[in-house]
C-alpha cells in the first residue's frame, strides 16, 4: 500500500502528498526535471523522473472597434476585434463577444486557431440588433477563458470605448421618442443620397441610401411613438 508521493519539481519546490495526482505552477518557462518517489507500506520505494518543458501562454485581447455610436433597432453592426499572441506557442481558443456581459447577451462566438507567438489577428463580428431592446446603450466586451496554466488574465477581457446606443427606427435625433423634430430632420436632408453633403444615415430610414418622400412618410407614420 502506497503511504506517501515525494515530488521534487525541479524548479526549487518540493512537495508531500498521500494522493497520486497533484498541481504545480511553475513562474518561469524552461525545461525541468520532474522526479516522483513513492514509499510503500512495506518500506520499498521507487522513483520515476521525466524532462518537461513548460512555456508561457497568454492571449491579449488588445482591441474592440464598433463601427458606430448609434443604431437604428433591427440593423447590423459591424464589431472588430482584435487578439494578440503573446506566449510562446501557437494557441487555438474562442474568443466570446457580448453586448451586455453583466447579463449574458452575446453577440457571437469564434473559434481562433493556430495564433502563432507575436501574431495579431483582427476577428469580425456582425451584431443584428433586431432582439435587442431600444432606448439603452450598451458596451459590447470581448472575452477569452483564460487557457490552462494562463497566468496573466487581466488583459482576457477588453470592452469597447464607449456604449452603443439602440434607437428605434425614426428617433432621428436620440430623444427617445419620434415628433416633428425628427421630421425636421428628413426634411432637411431630403433629395440627398450618400456621399453627398448633408446625406445623413439617420435620415435614410429605409436604407436605400437616398433620402426621399419614403424617408418623410416612414418618419411620420410612427410619429407620436416614444420609448
Amino acid at each position: 500500500l502506497i503511504q506517501l508521493y515525494h515530488w521534487d519539481f525541479g524548479d526549487g519546490e518540493k512537495a508531500n502528498t498521500t494522493e497520486p495526482i497533484i498541481t504545480h505552477v511553475y513562474l518561469q518557462s524552461g525545461l525541468y526535471n520532474v522526479t516522483l518517489t513513492v514509499f510503500d507500506s512495506e518500506g520499498l520505494i521507487d522513483i520515476a523522473s521525466k524532462t518537461i518543458y513548460v512555456c508561457h501562454r497568454d492571449i491579449s485581447i488588445v482591441d474592440v472597434h464598433v463601427s458606430v455610436g448609434q443604431v437604428y433597432v433591427g440593423r447590423k453592426v459591424s464589431i472588430n476585434v482584435t487578439v494578440l499572441n503573446n506566449g510562446e506557442k501557437a494557441e487555438d481558443f474562442q474568443l466570446i463577444l457580448y453586448y451586455n456581459i453583466t447579463g449574458g447577451d452575446l453577440i457571437g462566438i469564434s473559434d481562433v486557431y493556430g495564433l502563432n507567438p507575436g501574431e495579431l489577428r483582427v476577428l469580425i463580428f456582425v451584431w443584428d440588433t433586431s432582439c435587442v431592446q431600444p432606448g439603452r446603450s450598451y458596451v459590447v466586451t470581448a472575452y477569452v477563458p483564460p487557457l490552462l496554466g494562463e497566468r496573466n488574465i487581466s488583459d482576457n477581457v477588453f470592452s469597447c470605448d464607449s456604449p452603443i446606443t439602440v434607437k428605434l427606427v425614426g428617433d432621428v435625433n436620440g430623444d427617445f421618442k419620434i415628433d416633428i423634430w425628427d421630421v425636421a430632420a428628413v426634411s432637411r436632408a431630403f433629395g440627398k443620397i450618400a456621399g453627398m453633403e448633408g446625406y445623413s444615415w439617420e435620415a435614410d430610414i429605409n436604407e436605400d441610401l437616398k433620402i426621399d418622400i419614403l424617408d418623410v412618410a416612414l418618419v411620420s407614420r410612427a410619429f407620436g411613438t416614444f420609448y
